[in-house]
């Protein structure tokens, strides 16, 4: 029993270790891409294109090389362990012996076939598109290769003339008003509302240059232009928000930058108690006590408080 145990492990490693490695040498192991990337055959677009005739033979050839990975790599090893286990535990039984070789004869000469079927292929194939090959001289290559072999740019893709070429993405601008420019000292924060007149648009210009390289930290949230809600001052809504919350230290440089006033809005009563304990002026903060009103439908509808949607500066021209 001993000694068929121990030929079971050996059967198992073997089957494990040489078929892989006696498959190598015809590209097996292979487990893909089947469809080559731009990366692997250095064709710019031969992922996205119509695939042409050198293509096909890559696909089919990667086909076959993933069926023999299959059938080597993993069902070979499993089959001639199940015929180990099978002489294994039948030690003495004809018929469980006899079906364990049918088992190990049938996997062995199944990947011979398979094997030798490949092989038989490529070499024809190779000799077919080298007539004028010599034995010792002519190195020949595998079949798939020789067919695309040259300028793989015109046998993997199907040329298509212009009117069928895929077209380029269109780019959407967004085209200002009449009468109005758009924002270029900040970013905005929604791109259809960053526009306002070109004198308003100086004066941001002025602002960016008071703050310097303090300026990349602010946004523009809305002008009065294509807004998400209904505003009180209208189209002469200017808005201006951080980039995360702003810091008291943040809302005194815009203060101290803007040529206008500037009031920071918010309807939280600790962050508006952090910027008057900061030394942001009263007259420049607008805190809970003002918004006391909600939004329905973008339109601020309860009683006569004003709302807001989140703290920002307002700035007045």
């Amino acid at each position: 029993m001993r000694s068929r145990t121990a030929l079971l492990a050996v059967i198992f490693v073997v089957s494990s270790l040489v078929l892989p490695a006696a498959a190598h040498a015809g590209g097996i192991p292979f487990f893909g891409p089947i469809i080559p990337p731009q990366s692997v055959t250095g064709v710019p677009g031969s992922d996205t294109c119509a695939a042409g005739w050198g293509m096909l033979m890559i696909v089919v050839n990667n086909l076959i090389s993933f069926l023999l990975t299959i059938a080597i790599v993993f069902v070979a090893p499993l089959m001639i362990a199940w015929s180990g286990f099978l002489f294994v535990v039948n030690p003495v039984n004809a018929s469980g012996k006899e079906q364990a070789k049918k088992v190990l004869t049938n996997t062995v000469v199944g990947i011979v076939i398979a094997l030798a079927g490949w092989l038989i292929v490529d070499a024809i194939m190779a000799v077919l598109y080298n007539p004028k090959a010599e034995s010792g001289v002519t190195k020949l290559d595998v079949w798939s290769s020789l067919i695309t072999s040259g300028d793989l740019s015109k046998t993997l893709c199907i040329p298509l003339k212009a009117s069928l070429a895929p077209a380029a993405p269109p780019t959407v601008a967004v085209v200002p008003p009449t009468g109005l420019v758009n924002v270029t000292a900040f970013g905005c924060k929604n791109a259809l509302s960053c526009q306002t007149s070109a004198a308003v648009n100086a004066k941001l210009d002025q602002m960016k240059n008071n703050l310097g390289a303090k300026a990349s930290q602010y946004q523009i949230t809305e002008t009065g232009v294509n807004t998400t809600v209904t505003h009180a001052s209208g189209a002469n809504n200017l808005d201006m928000s951080c980039y995360g919350s702003c810091s008291p230290t943040q809302v005194k440089d815009a203060i101290a930058a803007w040529p206008g006033s500037v009031k920071y809005e918010t309807a939280s009563q600790s962050d508006y108690n952090a910027m008057i304990a900061a030394g942001v002026p009263t007259g420049n903060i607008l805190g809970p006590a003002w918004f006391t009103g909600t939004f329905n439908n973008g339109v601020c509808s309860t009683g006569t408080g004003h709302c807001i949607t989140a703290s920002h500066m307002s700035l007045n021209p």
